[in-house]
């Protein structure tokens, strides 16, 4: 867009900007960069008011003209990579689970961490604190919680106890089916900075218990449901994912009943992120349900949104590992672990060794493709995962589909917008 005012005054509309119509009158104006929307009629894209250029100006919209944006946000983006704190550690105790979800990726094959493996994260503790002020543990799988006393809480009370005598901050979060949880085991955690917990579901009672049963057959979702309430009873924060379908979707209205004996100050400890599962094939039917099942759960109290991806991937940071049961190491969780390469290991010392250079290679991966480096939605998308990247340098993550980049853009617009409480959110 070409607006012969902003020459005089040496601007430019931004590279970052995006259009969307939302009516026939009315379009948003989604800046990627500073994660800012703008509502306009369409004739103030004609001849903007005075009050406009200035609100424009202030949130990134018109720039000057001699800024480069594009590096801009790659010194945003290096800066990400190289801070310095928290360190991001995840551990998988085992990939085994007590579901067999048919979604899944993971080969639930038998695994416990072993004591020696447990040994060796406890010195890589110890090597962190020495570069590092803060460490946030994360607990993935398989099912973290089946190994809980055997693996969790030994990983946990050194990392308390030498982060005491160190000075030192640590927290712990995990992702988890929900059903292992009880009181006491809730209680406990929260000795050790327990910030979080991700848990699913996928549907409502009936729907769910088709797909997330104990291996004996029995179903799961009412002994799941009971565990989200007693967290946020208990002020720990739970992200609910909740897999949608065109099999389950219309089932989704029905879980806000389970949830009205919670008071406001509790629902606010739970937030649902609706999210289309990704053997999902006919996603475009799908995506034109998910917003009135959002507005159903705003309507019960609830904070909903469509799972959208703005912050940086936690593969893309240095300051981040996996540590698997056998002490391999990765960068990434979403991948099938037994058929996936290594990027290394943990040695006795408990020191991380890196293998063919694959830590420098992901990084070196990162924004080296043109036609990504001069798109619109770069700071949205971040030119796809790294995993990816390295794949397939030159691809685009939405195929370049302009429809689906302007998904991706609504998407995250409507996510800010139900974060702010805006009835906006019904228009997208």
């Amino acid at each position: 867009m070409e607006w012969i005012f902003l020459k005089s005054l040496n601007m430019v509309f931004s590279k970052f900007n995006n259009i969307i119509e939302v009516t026939q009158t009315t379009v948003a104006l989604y800046n990627a960069l500073t994660d800012k929307t703008i509502f306009l009629q369409k004739s103030d894209l004609e001849m903007p008011s005075d009050d406009l250029r200035q609100k424009m100006a202030k949130h990134g919209f018109i720039v000057q003209s001699d800024l480069d944006e594009t590096e801009q946000f790659l010194e945003y983006a290096r800066n990400v990579e190289y801070s310095k704190d928290p360190f991001h550690l995840i551990i998988n105790p085992t990939i085994n689970c007590n579901f067999n979800c048919w979604y899944c990726y993971e080969k639930h094959v038998f695994s416990k961490m072993e004591q020696s493996t447990v040994v060796k994260i406890d010195k890589l503790v110890e090597h962190l604190y020495c570069k590092h002020d803060n460490i946030q543990i994360s607990f993935f799988g398989g099912e973290p919680l089946l190994y809980y006393k055997s693996v969790m809480l030994p990983i946990l009370e050194h990392t308390k106890n030498y982060a005491q005598v160190m000075n030192k901050a640590f927290s712990v979060n995990l992702t988890t089916n929900g059903f292992l949880f009880n009181e006491k085991m809730i209680k406990e955690m929260k000795r050790y900075n327990f910030n979080g917990a991700q848990i699913t579901l996928d549907g409502n009672r009936e729907e769910h218990n088709k797909i997330r049963f104990l291996k004996s057959g029995e179903g799961s979702y009412d002994k799941i449901v009971e565990n989200i309430k007693q967290l946020a009873r208990h002020g720990v924060p739970v992200r609910l994912r909740i897999n949608s379908t065109n099999e389950n979707i219309n089932s989704l209205e029905y879980i806000t009943s389970d949830f009205s004996d919670l008071d406001v100050d509790t629902l606010k400890n739970i937030h649902i992120d609706i999210h289309i599962v990704w053997q999902e094939r006919y996603k475009h039917i799908l995506e034109k349900k998910i917003p009135g099942v959002i507005s159903v759960f705003k309507e019960n109290r609830l904070k909903a949104a469509k799972m959208t991806f703005r912050e940086f991937c936690y593969a893309d940071r240095r300051n981040q590992c996996v540590v698997h049961y056998n002490g391999d190491i990765y960068k990434c969780t979403a991948i099938d672990f037994e058929n996936t390469e290594r990027d290394g290991f943990l040695n006795d010392e408990g020191a991380i060794v890196w293998e063919n250079d694959s830590l420098e290679k992901r990084m070196e991966s990162k924004f080296n493709n043109v036609k990504c480096r001069d798109c619109s939605i770069l700071p949205l998308c971040h030119g796809g995962c790294s995993s990816f990247r390295l794949k397939n340098r030159n691809a685009c993550v939405y195929n370049d589909d302009s429809l689906a980049m302007q998904r991706a853009i609504r998407d995250r617009i409507s996510y800010n917008l139900s974060m702010s409480g805006s009835c906006y959110t019904k228009l997208l």
